[in-house]
Formats: structure tokens, sequence, C-alpha cells
């Protein structure tokens, strides 16, 4: 996973949780008391600065009501891009590993 990759990962996890905790009424302040994080912490996470570890990812989930698969599950809808096999990325596999084709991206919601 690339740099880029990694920011668009955590800022749609943080819209995924932000979206969560409102639907759950909770304030920052009151998510940071019931999963014993800090505000700031939780405000990174949201604003997608940062990703927290998967202990507090399922901290977080567990007072939503949700899970850490369905906050991820959430923040994977971005477009599936298709490129030609010539465009694609080229990965080294070792001498003598064989790739035929590579899917990368997330599936579009229905």
């Amino acid at each position: 996973m690339d740099v880029d990759d990694q920011l668009l990962l955590a800022r749609s996890l943080g819209a995924s949780i932000r979206a969560a905790r409102k639907a759950a009424q909770l304030t920052l302040s009151e998510l940071a008391r019931r999963t014993d994080l800090s505000q700031p912490f939780l405000s990174q996470v949201e604003n997608g600065n940062t990703t927290p570890s998967v202990i507090n990812l399922h901290r977080i989930a567990q007072t939503l009501g949700t899970t850490a698969h369905d906050l991820l599950e959430q923040s994977n809808r971005s477009p599936v891009k298709v490129v030609r096999a010539q465009e694609a990325r080229r990965y080294n596999l070792g001498p003598s590993a064989v790739l035929r084709f590579c899917v990368t991206g997330t599936r579009e919601s229905p």
C-alpha cells in the first residue's frame, strides 16, 4: 500500500467512524470517555490524520454498536479503476512466480 492509498484509507475510515458516532448520537468527548481514548486522538482519527490500532478500532466499533469490519467496509467505497495490462503496476514476485492478473481497488456500493 503506497502513501496515497494509506491517506485515502485513513480519511475514509475517519469519515466512517464520524458517521457511526453521529448515528449513535455521541459527542467526540463521550466517545473518548467510553473508549478510554483521548479526544484529540479521536479527532485526529476522524479527520484522517492517523489510523487507530486494531485494538483501538475494535474499542471504537464496539462503543458505536458496530464492528471494525463494518467500519472498514464502509470506508472501502472508492470506485474501481480498470487499467490495461501494459499500464498496470508490475510486481517482482521472484524468478518462478507468474502473475496472470491483478485486481486492485475496492467495490462500489450498489
